[in-house]
């Protein structure tokens, strides 16, 4: 069974909205992006690639932190705990035997 890991996705559309002045559009279009989002063909998307999330210094520049609930999880384990178990799995499987191997001996 794989692990899920964290990605950060950029997804965007285009769409056109009704308002007064351009601060209007964007107030309309944040209020009516779930509608957009659903009625955009996932052809007419413009996907940036998943960018792995490893640690929580990561998210900032999205925007998130640890506290977040990333979505495709199970709605209740946040980042910081799934990057802090991803970083004890990842030390788990560190190997012992060789771990010392690059090390400078001591004279």
């Amino acid at each position: 069974m794989s692990t899920l890991k964290p990605y950060s996705v950029e997804i965007s559309i285009v769409t056109v909205v009704m308002a007064t002045d351009s601060t209007h559009a964007m107030q309309v279009a944040e209020e009516t992006a779930r509608e957009s989002l659903g009625d955009v063909s996932h052809t007419d998307y413009d996907y940036g690639f998943g960018r792995e999330i490893k640690s929580e210094s990561q998210l900032s520049s999205i925007g998130w932190d640890g506290d977040c609930l990333p979505y495709g999880g199970d709605g209740r384990t946040r980042l910081s705990m799934i990057l802090g178990n991803l970083q004890a799995d990842a030390e788990a499987e560190r190997d012992t035997k060789t771990i010392d191997m690059f090390e400078e001996k001591k004279a």
